[in-house]
């Protein structure tokens, strides 16, 4: 401040202008004709004082100019110590559910009613938190998200005693309410390795925030959008699972990150800088050294604060977490197909198709797989579910995926013609067995039974011509639905006199008679 001293009058003007909305210290400085610095200085002894205009207009003039000219009294200095030693506490309360600063400095003042006012209590908060080398989060509300990503530094290990130098990846996921985190090495970043390292960050915390927000990498993030990105699917059904919201980081927003860059640091410092000189030979051995680090970072104290990562954890957000459910995530491999013809997905693996709605043909699906089942999502939603099968080249089918009159065809089994044939007779259960025997298909077998089931009951044909039709194809070894049903249509087997083979083989361009050969010269 100038050497000379300002005017009571000023004074007060100047703090009555610096009470008004949105006007600037060089703007008070013209209307009051005193420079800006002088403006600075007054306002930041009337901060630091804690006094406001209504306060300084009540009083005469030596008391303002004892006020302004007056160095700050020992007794001062000791408020503003006693107020310095409760902020770490106060950082700790700010944690807690519904807590505030408001309701924080009247608590204060309950106790100290000769303290600080509640802006001067809030700008020493602030001066508080920015001279500390710990940046607090007060702005996260316990256990409502964590930060997840991978450091971006790999670290090596070997595959057994003289195996092949790898690098394993490094995953992170910090809780910022309390800075409690966990680190696990990772064989690569694939989809459901990484859903599999978030579940045990989960188990790790005991629990599962409400939100999760990871970096936009591929394992998290199909395609990234500032408002709808589209979450991988293995991901989604991760997230769908423990019942929380993925709410990835924003693009080209660093600050979105920073405690995650934070935790990163705080890693590479404390965790694997001790480490730097062992040698692990497997990834279960890299990650047990990690666990040991990490848990003597996080018990810790933390400057300032007073209490470890772990005891700020325990006590302000643990219990906060919504509690872990009863079953883990079913680990699902994710491949994509489309429904063929037949209303079937090959699956490459099992080489085997599995049956699917037959209206979803020629649709693009999503295809899950455990060791026992597999799942076939069209659009996010299950349209089927079937036990896995190792036969080769064989169908999986529900007969619900079946158009009804497939479905009408899929009821029939070998068991179930020959019980109909032989309800008939015995010529026509003699015909379906031979029917059945004879084909090499099933499929093939079933649809020539078939046609023997509709000439009784589409046909016109009732079951005592169709039992003489079937024992005079058998008679002369003609086993299948066309030889029947050429005799029933030709009546043979109303007639008296027997046919002759040939009338019933014959009518085939590939069977050749006796004249063919009497014009070639061949005896036959």
């Amino acid at each position: 401040m100038a050497k000379e001293r300002t005017a009571v009058k000023k004074i007060k003007e100047v703090l009555r202008l610096a009470e008004v909305p949105d006007i600037k210290h060089r703007k008070i400085a013209r209307s009051t004709g005193v420079s800006r610095p002088v403006v600075a200085a007054l306002l930041e002894k009337a901060h630091a004082r804690g006094v406001t205009y209504a306060q300084v207009e009540a009083l005469d003039d030596e008391a303002v100019e004892r006020l302004f000219y007056t160095p700050v009294s020992e007794r001062d200095n000791k408020r503003l110590a006693d107020l310095l030693d409760r902020f770490p506490c106060v950082s700790r309360e700010l944690l807690r559910v519904g807590v505030t600063l408001r309701l924080l400095w009247e608590e204060y003042r309950r106790e100290e009613p000769d303290g600080f006012g509640y802006s001067q209590y809030c700008k020493h908060y602030q001066q508080w938190r920015e001279a500390s080398d710990v940046s607090f989060p007060i702005d996260h509300k316990p256990g409502e998200k964590a930060y997840v990503d991978f450091t971006g530094m790999k670290w090596p290990y070997f595959e057994g005693l003289g195996g092949e130098p790898k690098a394993a990846e490094i995953f992170l996921s910090i809780l910022p309410a309390s800075q409690y985190f966990y680190v696990e090495a990772c064989e690569n970043q694939t989809d459901d390795v990484f859903a599999r390292l978030n579940e045990n960050a989960f188990y790790f915390f005991h629990g599962v925030t409400a939100l999760l927000s990871p970096d936009n990498l591929k394992a998290a993030v199909d395609k990234p959008c500032r408002y709808e990105p589209e979450i991988n699917k293995t991901f989604g059904l991760f997230a769908e699972h423990y019942h929380v919201t993925v709410l990835p980081a924003r693009v080209r927003h660093p600050k979105d990150k920073a405690l995650v860059e934070n935790a990163v640091l705080r890693t590479y410092q404390n965790i694997f800088a001790p480490l730097r000189d062992e040698v692990f030979y497997s990834l279960g051995e890299l990650n047990s050294a990690i666990r040991r680090q990490l848990c003597l970072f996080l018990g810790k104290p933390m400057k300032r604060f007073g209490l470890s990562r772990r005891e700020l954890f325990e006590q302000q957000e643990r219990s906060t977490l919504t509690p872990l459910p009863p079953e883990r995530f079913p680990w699902r491999h994710h491949t994509q197909g489309y429904v063929q013809y037949n209303y079937h997905i090959f699956f490459k693996e099992d080489l085997h198709f599995y049956s699917a709605p037959w209206q979803l043909y020629k649709q693009k699906v999503d295809v899950y797989t455990t060791v026992k089942t597999i799942e076939i999502y069209h659009k996010g939603k299950r349209v089927a579910s079937h036990v896995r099968s190792k036969a080769v080249n064989r169908y999986t089918t529900d007969p619900a995926h079946m158009p009804e009159k497939h479905r009408h065809q899929a009821d029939w089994t070998p068991e179930r013609f020959t019980s109909w044939a032989g309800s008939v007779g015995e010529s026509v259960e003699r015909m379906v067995r031979s029917i059945l025997a004879a084909k090499r298909h099933p499929q093939a077998a079933f649809r020539s039974c078939m046609g023997l089931i509709n000439l009784s009951r589409r046909g016109g044909y009732d079951r005592e011509r169709l039992e003489v039709a079937c024992a005079y194809a058998l008679r002369y070894g003609n086993v299948g639905y066309g030889a029947v049903k050429r005799i029933l249509e030709n009546g043979y087997d109303k007639s008296t006199q027997e046919p002759f083979p040939e009338e019933i083989i014959l009518q085939h361009e590939n069977v050749r008679g006796a004249d063919y050969y009497k014009n070639t010269g061949i005896k036959t």
